[in-house]
């Protein structure tokens, strides 16, 4: 079985910009919402990622930054290969 990383995790939030709880997370990854739940636990508890937290109950999480980077690396070759555009939110 395949482990998928709390990075992956945190890059595919980061990118989609959506926030998710472990029921969804799970569902859009393919894993099981126990595996999703302690990815988010980490997620939220890393001086790594910065994220906005909802209060419980039915927390969701949204990744905001990886190591300081607010693009994904997937939409930066976005625009390396394809130039499509970032498509950057202003965040006030």
């Amino acid at each position: 079985m395949n482990q998928i990383s709390t990075q992956f995790v945190a890059e595919h939030m980061l990118k989609t910009g959506k926030q998710y709880s472990a029921a969804t997370l799970g569902l859009e990854l393919g894993i099981n919402s126990k595996v999703a739940s302690a990815k988010l636990f980490n997620i939220r508890v890393s001086s790594k990622y910065k994220c906005l937290v909802t209060q419980k109950p039915n927390r969701k999480i949204k990744v905001t930054s990886i190591d300081g980077v607010t693009i994904s690396k997937g939409k930066l070759w976005d625009l390396a290969i394809f130039n499509k555009p970032l498509n950057l939110e202003v965040i006030a």
